[in-house]
């Protein structure tokens, strides 16, 4: 009897593993199908700062924070599974030195395990090896970009922070044989600092961006549960359903969502990835009370767009 629970426990978590999979496609790679493109920017104020190095103890979750690397699969956290753990570190520097608002410079990201080795294989996720979220510290500025991947753990991407003052920077990818990870930094750029732009939660959760109505309804707002986010999408001219929305990196959307001050951060991956429209369904859970920004990024006549919105989740 007691093989028996063991085997179906064991048939258990190849299921669950089998779903963690799904949220990625996997390929054990030396080099890069990816590309440093920007897959889309949002600005509207200060720009910020680097710092050396920051390394990870891996756990499960969805926080991110500095020295700090986080395993989560997009979907929620999978209870009662053991996931083996990289203990990433990444060591940040800029070709340029000290970045400049205004100036392109080239990021620089070397992924060590907890030994200081090089981590030499990593699976896609969603058509990259890396993606790289760039913040501004009041959130008004966002930038979804993917580092290409050289050799010996090391990727590059060219960025230009656009004002001086502070930002956070989150590396998130997955080690070959381990969970997704999160690993932030936070760095400064150089310039004439503007004023911050106030975080204020929306009245409505609705916005006109590129032809596009789009409406998102939460079907919760208190921390803790889990809380589906559902984009509704019509033509703002006509008022038609959209219902040719295309796949961005794979998937009808993702939504990325970090805390106001920064330490929590969320990548969130549809729940029905090949929907095409009117809505796109998400869902999620916010670890704790507070002001979120949620950036859904999505794609129609090969233009990708980004929808803003900022809520105020309850205790």
């Amino acid at each position: 009897m007691m093989a028996k629970r063991k085997a179906a426990l064991y048939m258990t978590m190849i299921a669950l593993a089998g779903m963690l999979a799904g949220c990625g496609e996997k390929s054990a790679n030396t080099g890069d199908a990816s590309t440093s493109e920007h897959e889309g920017h949002q600005q509207t104020s200060p720009a910020a700062a680097p710092e050396a190095s920051n390394s990870g103890d891996a756990h499960s979750g969805h926080t991110a924070g500095d020295e700090k690397a986080e395993i989560y699969n997009g979907h929620g956290d999978m209870d009662g599974m053991e996931h083996e753990q990289a203990n990433a570190q990444v060591k940040w520097s800029f070709q340029s030195g000290q970045p400049a608002a205004g100036s392109e410079t080239v990021i620089e990201l070397k992924v060590t395990d907890a030994a200081d080795t090089p981590i030499e294989k990593f699976d896609l996720n969603h058509e990259k090896l890396m993606h790289l979220i760039a913040v501004s510290s009041d959130l008004s500025y966002f930038s979804h970009i993917h580092p290409s991947y050289e050799s010996g753990g090391k990727f590059t991407v060219k960025e230009t922070f656009p004002e001086a003052g502070s930002y956070r920077l989150f590396a998130d990818f997955i080690p070959t044989g381990a969970s997704q990870q999160t690993v932030s930094t936070e760095m400064e750029a150089s310039g004439q600092a503007s004023a911050k732009v106030e975080l204020k939660a929306d009245d409505e959760l609705v916005q006109t961006i590129e032809g596009q109505k789009v409406k998102l309804a939460l079907s919760t707002t208190k921390a803790g549960e889990e809380a589906k986010l559902t984009y509704t999408f019509e033509d703002a001219a006509t008022g038609e359903p959209v219902k040719d929305l295309e796949p961005y990196l794979g998937a009808v959307g993702h939504v990325v969502i970090i805390s106001s001050d920064l330490e929590k951060y969320l990548h969130v991956h549809p729940l029905d990835e090949a929907s095409a429209g009117p809505e796109a369904v998400f869902a999620t859970e916010f670890p704790e009370p507070g002001l979120y920004k949620i950036w859904g990024q999505f794609q129609r006549g090969g233009k990708t767009f980004i929808v803003p919105f900022v809520v105020n989740i309850q205790a």
